[in-house]
């Protein structure tokens, strides 16, 4: 080799005898003509390797192979033959020479498998700054969505609750203005109250008397209440059943399952 190591090289090849020259090759060479191709071979292989050094035959023996090929083949144009394939076979280097190279070889390899070690960590590193910073925007997202939609809620809520004070409030106003007794205004209460009351059982038109009687109190006071004041008097006292949204009926209501006993209407 090029830094003075002996080795030990096997190759293998492949030629073919020119077809127009055969009677030159056998006036030349007789019937030995393989042996002076084996002979032409070894010293082109040597003086190939000669150019390398043994490290070189290890990390570059595809090319030592292509290089030896062409030159065998020209070679053996001069001798009316041609190589059209060349196997580098073994490579015997000293056995201390050869450990050297595996060793350095896998030195190399350890090298190279912890550099990719490292890139895999700098990635998953980012990966977990990326999906940190992710994750600290959903969190502050979902804040800002809880934080608008307590007060969205919040807000409708203070909103609905003001309105039904004020409600409340004109509809007392009203009340004021039509001077209704202590009991006018007790009953008028009790029989607003049955539709917010979701177990109660309502009866009407048992006794005519007391229909009339409560005619009599709507009449009052529809002829009292101004007509603004009336609509809001019959949105104050609207409920979800028909039947008890007015006091032109007799209404009773029944605390008991057996309803024997009826309240009576009031006295105007």
């Amino acid at each position: 080799t090029k830094d003075g190591l002996a080795l030990h090289l096997q190759v293998s090849l492949q030629y073919q005898l020119q077809k127009e020259h055969l009677g030159q090759l056998y006036s030349e060479f007789n019937q030995q003509y393989e042996q002076v191709f084996s002979s032409t071979v070894r010293d082109e292989l040597i003086r190939t390797a000669a150019r390398y050094e043994a490290t070189q035959l290890w990390t570059e023996r595809a090319t030592f192979s292509s290089e030896l090929q062409s030159k065998v083949n020209r070679a053996l144009m001069d001798m009316y033959a041609e190589c059209w394939g060349l196997q580098l076979m073994v490579i015997d280097l000293p056995q201390m020479y050869e450990d050297s190279i595996v060793t350095t070889q896998v030195q190399k390899q350890r090298v190279e498998t912890r550099d990719y070690e490292q890139q895999a960590l700098v990635v998953r590193a980012q990966t977990e700054v990326l999906q940190a910073t992710f994750d600290r925007q959903v969190t502050v997202i979902q804040a800002d969505a809880q934080a608008n939609y307590t007060t969205i809620t919040r807000r409708a809520a203070a909103l609905a609750e003001q309105r039904v004070v004020k409600t409340e409030a004109e509809v007392l106003g009203i009340f004021s203005r039509l001077n209704l007794t202590a009991e006018q205004l007790v009953a008028f209460q009790r029989y607003t109250s049955v539709g917010n009351m979701e177990d109660a059982s309502v009866f009407y038109g048992f006794d005519d008397s007391a229909k009339s009687q409560t005619a009599m109190l709507m009449q009052t006071i529809k002829e009292t209440v101004r007509p603004k004041d009336e609509i809001l008097l019959s949105t104050a006292t609207t409920t979800a059943d028909p039947m008890d949204a007015t006091l032109s009926e007799d209404i009773f209501q029944s605390d008991s399952p057996d309803h024997d006993r009826l309240s009576e209407p009031p006295e105007l």
